[in-house]
């Protein structure tokens, strides 16, 4: 009961209460039904309902409900009994898009499939993309006649005719594009009955019949004449005719003034007359004028005149009745004046009228089905008094307005089903701008909008919703629903501008967790605009001020993550749009500043941003959708820098955008169907995008859609795989498989071909080659396809033979140009499809001829054969001195291959066991063969073994022999069992005493280290060499790792360095490890030129030391690698690890 019916209830008391439900069924009936169906009675209703409800007995109360309720039974019935309406889309052409008026008279399809448009000024031809005009040049004869144009009709040859108001008929000559105007001569008994011309049609003979304003003409086509023809019978004349039809028995029908109708049968010679008399329909006041004749498949004749619609079934005697608007089966007509009666392909029947819309016959219930103008709807009829209608053979109906152009409706097209806010319906979603879905256990969806949160459920179809009461604590905690997550429980988290809910569908409470100043177990924001559960079930939280991680089980947070301007590891903002934890459960944040990639183990950030000056960084640093599709690739919608791809291997980022046929460069949501597909939501509709083929497919609020403007946050994806988007107007919701295009046979035309000599047009084009100068090598090309359902998704491709070597895909640009052709025949071929299937395509092709130049004739050859026989015997004697040096090259090379294969001959090939200890070594020059060498050596006594890492100055040649040298001294030392100490110090004399007097004298470091196998110890004594790294494991919870410097001489710089050379005693116990390594390890440097350094190794080793002394190095290597990245390396790179082994 309503709160006005439940309130006078109370006044009245219990002996009124049937009057106040009976009440409260009119109201309920004024305002959820006859608001929508009758605004007068619904207005009646308001002013006389409120006063009589209160006021009089019981028996007036009802009695004056009752009569309320029948007149609008009686002055309504059509809206009690209407089935559910049909709703068309229509697309308009006016103006705007090109039509020279936006008044059309007529309509019809050429042979070629050109639309053409009869308008109050001029004619008009569209190719589905533009319109080319045609208007009356008083200085042109071969203009056209008249520029209001009343009637178009192409014959059985193709020709075009043009029947105008007061010029007579014209014939288009679609090959020079000009006019021939017939015009009615008075002096003259045979030709055009008049300059007025009414309609247009064609018999089976292929004769034209013309309905003028003074009876009918004849034109023979075989003989290219006029014969005038009187439609009178004893003494009747067939003047001031405003409607003519062919039907497909031959009978020709003609209508005028005062209501008549005359019938000629072509075959049988007869002729009748019959008149409309305005005693047939009642209340007529003036007999009918014929407006429009039409014959259905049903053989059923309906006359449409000035005050209503007329049938009769096609017999010997005809008897018209009114479509009667009065009876039950009536619905919409009435008496309106009706301009235009037609039927389309399938066998409907559509009527135009003037003032009252466009309607469409139901021959199953015998009712008129309107569509009127809706000032509301963008895509109703652009105008209720039509005066043409049409349809194409891609089965578009195009129809003609009297002021707002052309309304098309496509049934080829993908319509989205849509779901609205609508006040007048409690159960309709709450407002029309969507933020968010979420499907809970049940498959229930839950929508967040501006108002409020609300349940759909997908069988009624119906919403339930849930809004803030501030007295009710138990309540949403804001009506701004911006991101919804459902967890493993089946309870709802709902973020909003105020803060976090918590809603249990068990209890049906909400509960409310907000922002604390001084608690850091609370939101460090209320204004929330993301929310992840990951894979361990923590919520991420995406606030306007920092990143928070919530504990579903505790209530509280456990981690917040804030932007730090001094520290590059932190998040780059703290607004964050956007989370994704991908397949290898990494997680990725957007923000208002660049995207991230959180590590958990170190808790920092890694960013990506903005560089105008790198084309492989993202093209924005507003990061609306992050999306980790099948493949683990993955994907992010920016602001204004399109679809985004990031390439894990590379680390860098592809984009698409408006250049690559997006219709948008904002991408607001991301998601991907079962065929790999993705489908993106914008600020112009939803684009579908095959990453194999890189096309995009685009939809507008043409198709359906809620709005051409979508928000970000509001996408989702079903687990029936169904789809959801939303938007400032609303959400749709669709299957990906059920977006089918029905395929047409859409043609290719060639329109226009421009050259320097001039300009071609169809069908010129395609009836000739075209033959070119050599001067004239360059061309452009204008094409259409001609199908005007499909031509705003019409990918094109174009190939010219003999000179590309594969298509040339221009996506929806129709046009192309090929410069600097040689002489020879081209064949110029164009073909177009729909969607992305290029093999379904049509093809149109055309042959080109460009004449050679002088200088590319036979006597130039002959002249470039004699030149050429000296120059190739000059290129001869130069050839061979080249492969001389090339063989010496390769030579050269083939040397230095066998020296790299003999160095690396001279490295360990089998690392000594011992049991205790764990050894790995690796080395990689810089060039083909390098100054570094490292070795493991253990003594003839078994008791030490010897490990060395030594690095000679410069590279190439020169260090590896002296390598050679120093290998082999220190092989011939250890065998002594000498201590490190004597080891170096005799190494080095051997070394300055060979290389002393050399221009440039080899110079080595060294660490030498033994240890010894019965003590267990390890001495060591260095030469200058790089750091000694010992990892120690983890003490007290932190990891240590100790950088003991080598100390001592180069080698090979002075004779005697004994005072320089001391021996150490290195601590190695069980589980240490020991990484041995040369300078070409830290200074590694990546593209900004940053060197890898000691720390950087030493934390390497942190994280890594408890492994095995190969994957040590394997990922010593790789992590060098990859810091490096793609910078040239410059020295060589060695490293040996020892680890002991616990006890």
């Amino acid at each position: 009961m309503s709160k006005l019916g439940e309130r006078e209830c109370k006044k009245l008391g219990e002996t009124r209460r049937f009057t106040c439900i009976l009440g409260d069924i009119y109201y309920f009936i004024g305002t959820v039904w006859l608001d929508k169906r009758c605004p007068v009675c619904f207005v009646h209703l308001l002013m006389t309902f409120p006063g009589k409800y209160i006021e009089g007995d019981v028996v007036s109360k009802i009695f004056h409900l009752s009569i309320t309720f029948i007149l609008w039974w009686t002055a309504c019935p059509p809206l009690l009994c209407a089935p559910d309406p049909i709703e068309f889309n229509f697309d308009h052409l006016t103006i705007s898009e090109g039509l020279s008026q936006n008044s059309i008279y007529c309509i019809i399809e050429d042979h070629e499939g050109f639309l053409w448009f009869g308008s109050g000024d001029g004619l008009n031809k569209y190719d589905g993309y533009s319109f080319t005009h045609y208007r009356l040049d008083p200085y042109n004869s071969t203009s056209i006649s008249d520029n209001s144009i009343r009637a178009l009709h192409v014959d059985k040859k193709g020709r075009l005719w043009i029947g105008t108001h007061n010029g007579g008929l014209n014939l288009f000559d679609k090959y020079t594009e000009k006019f021939i105007a017939y015009r009615h001569d008075p002096y003259e008994e045979v030709g055009l009955s008049s300059n007025r011309v009414r309609e247009i049609d064609e018999d089976s003979a292929g004769n034209l019949w013309i309905a003028t304003n003074n009876g009918v003409s004849i034109f023979d086509c075989q003989e290219d004449r006029f014969v005038s023809y009187d439609f009178g019978h004893q003494g009747e004349k067939g003047k001031n005719l405003n409607s003519l039809f062919i039907d497909s028995l031959g009978v020709v029908w003609t209508g005028g003034g005062k209501g008549k109708i005359y019938r000629r049968d072509l075959i049988r010679g007869s002729f009748e007359s019959y008149t409309i008399s305005p005693s047939v329909r009642s209340g007529t006041p003036t007999p009918h004028l014929i407006t429009a004749i039409h014959m259905d498949q049903d053989n059923t004749l309906w006359v449409g005149t000035d005050s209503g619609l007329y049938r009769a079934r096609h017999t010997d005697s005809l008897t018209f009745e009114p479509y009667d608007p009065g009876s039950d089966n009536s619905c919409s007509l009435g008496s309106s004046h009706i301009s235009i009666v037609a039927g389309d392909r399938s066998g409907r029947l559509w009527v135009g009228t003037h003032r009252n819309g466009l309607h469409l016959y139901d021959k199953e219930n015998d009712r008129f089905i309107v569509f009127r103008h809706d000032a509301k709807k963008l895509y109703s009829l652009g105008d209720n008094s039509i005066q043409s209608i049409y349809e194409s053979s891609s089965g578009i109906l195009w129809v003609g307005t009297k002021g707002e152009g052309v309304s098309r409706h496509d049934p080829n097209k993908v319509h989205f089903k849509t779901f609205r806010n609508n006040s007048y319906e409690e159960n309709s979603v709450t407002s029309g701008s969507i933020w968010t879905f979420c499907e809970d256990q049940e498959g229930a969806i839950w929508v967040g909008t501006e108002y409020g949160l609300n349940r759909f459920d997908r069988k009624t179809e119906s919403f339930t919703r849930f809004t803030h009461d501030p007295e009710d604590l138990r309540s949403l905690c804001d009506n701004s629903v911006r991101a919804i997550q459902t967890d493993r429980l089946g309870v709802l988290w709902i973020g909003t501008d105020h803060g976090l809910s918590c809603y249990d569908p068990s209890s049906g409470n909400f509960a409310s967790y907000q922002h604390g100043s001084s608690d850091s177990t609370k939101l460090s924001n209320n204004r929330i605009r993301s929310l992840m559960i990951d894979r361990a079930g923590i919520i991420w939280i995406g606030t306007y001020h920092g990143l928070n991680l919530f504990d579903p089980e505790s209530r509280k947070c456990v981690k917040c993550y804030f932007h730090d301007p001094q520290d590059s590891t932190t998040i780059s903002s703290d607004r964050i749009w956007a989370l994704c934890q991908d397949s290898k459960n990494r997680i990725w944040v957007g923000t208002a500043n660049g995207l991230n990639r959180f590590d958990p183990e170190t808790e920092t950030f890694q960013r990506y941003q903005y560089d105008p000056h790198n084309p492989s960084s993202i093209r924005s640093n507003s990061v609306y959708s992050i999306y980790d599709d099948m493949t683990g690739m993955l994907w992010v919608g920016t602001n204004s820098g399109g679809l985004n791809y990031f390439d894990p291997m590379t680390g860098d980022f592809s984009s698409f955008d408006e250049r690559d046929g997006m219709p948008n460069p904002t991408v607001y949501g991301i998601l991907e169907d079962n065929d790999a597909y993705l489908w993106l939501s914008s600020n112009h509709g939803i684009s579908k995008f095959d990453p194999t083929s890189e096309i995009f497919t685009n939809f507008d609020v043409s198709d359906g859609l809620q709005s051409n403007e979508f928000n970000f946050g509001a996408y989702y994806k079903c687990r029936d795989g169904k789809m959801l988007f939303g938007g400032v107007d609303g959400f749709n919701m669709f299957h990906p498989d059920e977006i089918q295009w029905k395929k047409q046979g859409a043609s290719i035309l060639l329109t226009k071909f421009s050259y320097p000599g001039g300009t071609l047009y169809l069908p010129a084009i395609t009836n000739n080659h075209i033959v070119l100068s050599h001067q004239e090598n360059f061309f452009s090309f204008e094409f259409t396809s001609l199908d005007c359902s499909t031509s705003k998704r019409n990918r094109y491709a174009y190939f010219l033979e003999n000179f590309d070597k594969e298509w040339i895909h221009c996506s929806y640009r129709n046009y192309g140009n090929y410069t600097n052709l040689s002489g020879g025949e081209y064949i110029l071929k164009i073909k177009i499809a729909n969607i992305s299937d290029f093999s379904a395509s049509n093809e149109t092709q055309i042959k080109v001829i460009v004449k050679p130049a002088p200088w590319n004739t036979l006597t130039a050859y002959i002249f470039y054969l004699i030149t050429l026989t000296a120059l190739v015997s000059g290129f001869i004697r130069f050839r061979t001195r080249e492969y001389d040096r090339r063989m010496t090259r390769k030579k050269k090379a083939e040397e230095m291959a066998r020296a790299k294969s003999i160095q690396q001959a001279m490295l360990p090939k089998k690392i000594p066991q011992v049991s205790e200890l764990d050894m790995a070594g690796y080395m990689k020059t810089a060039k083909e063969i390098g100054g570094d060498y490292y070795d493991i050596i253990l003594s003839p006594d078994e008791r030490k073994l010897y490990l060395a890492v030594a690095d000679v100055s410069g590279k190439g040649t020169p260090a590896s022999l002296v390598m050679v040298a120093v290998r082999t001294i220190l092989r011939s030392l250890t065998s002594q069992a000498l201590s490190p100490r004597d080891i170096l110090i005799r190494a080095n004399q051997l070394l300055y005493q060979d290389h002393s007097d050399a221009k440039h004298p080899g110079m080595v470091t060294m660490m030498l280290m033994c240890w010894d196998l019965q003590k267990k110890k390890m001495v060591y004594t260095g030469a200058g060499h790089e750091y000694i790294l010992v990892y120690r494991g983890e003490q007290d919870g932190q990891k240590i790792c100790e950088a003991i410097p080598s100390g001592g001489m180069w080698l090979g710089i002075d004779d005697n360095i004994d005072e320089l050379m001391t021996e150490k005693q290195l601590l190695f116990e069980p589980n240490d490890t020991i990484l041995l390594y040369t300078d070409g390890i830290t200074e590694s440097h990546n593209q900004n030129m940053e060197m890898y350094g000691v720390e950087r190794l030493k934390n390497f080793l942190k994280r890594h030391g408890h492994l095995s002394a190969k994957k040590i190095v394997d990922r010593l290597l790789q992590n060098v690698e990859e810091f490096s990245r793609q910078a040239l390396q410059h020295d060589d790179m060695t490293v040996v690890v020892i680890k002991r082994k616990g006890e």
